[in-house]
């Protein structure tokens, strides 16, 4: 069975960090979507895609979902 996909958003706030551990752990195909400035210092060890970006900017949410 393929792992299934998951995007994180917030991914370097307290919550978004403990989800994406959560999700890296079952082997879900994580990918987390932050903002240049995060410190992702709690994800930093974790295997994951990033994406750079803001919540509110349509295009770098189209680009983070995009395959």
């Amino acid at each position: 069975m393929a792992p299934r996909r998951s995007l994180v958003m917030g991914a370097s706030g307290f919550l978004g960090s403990h989800v994406t551990r959560q999700l890296v752990a079952r082997g879900d195909d994580v990918r987390v979507m932050v903002r240049s400035t995060s410190s992702t210092r709690g994800i930093d060890d974790l295997d994951v895609q990033r994406c750079y970006g803001d919540i509110f900017d349509d295009a770098a949410v189209r680009a983070a979902m995009a395959d």
